[in-house]
């Protein structure tokens, strides 16, 4: 009993109604891995969006610790800049003291 859309399961042979079923199969399968890839998508999204959070955080919390001066001392300091040397976050280069002025006397 053929429909006008094509055979019927019962009309198949029996290695196409096995190819049907291979094809059912794969097609639930691939929908599994699709909603777990979703799933995934979406922790990770949440993951990054706490991490960038956590680090606005840290951002604000730095300059009132002291170890974001790293980057103001560059910026001050043009031979830091050039050379890329600096001090580890919250050192603080040692300042070279002024040459001791000695009062000329009278001779």
């Amino acid at each position: 009993m053929a429909t006008a859309a094509g055979a019927s399961l019962n009309e198949l042979r029996e290695e196409d109604k096995l190819k049907i079923g291979n094809l059912l199969r794969e097609l639930a399968r691939a929908q599994r891995d699709g909603q777990q890839a979703t799933r995934e998508r979406g922790q990770y999204a949440a993951r990054l969006q706490q991490m960038r959070s956590q680090n606005d955080l840290i951002v604000q919390v730095r300059p009132l610790t002291g170890l974001g001066q790293t980057a103001a001392r560059r910026a001050a300091d043009p031979a830091l800049a050039r050379t890329g040397d600096c001090p580890a976050a919250g050192q603080v280069p040692p300042v070279a003291s002024a040459p001791e002025v000695v009062p000329a006397t009278a001779h």
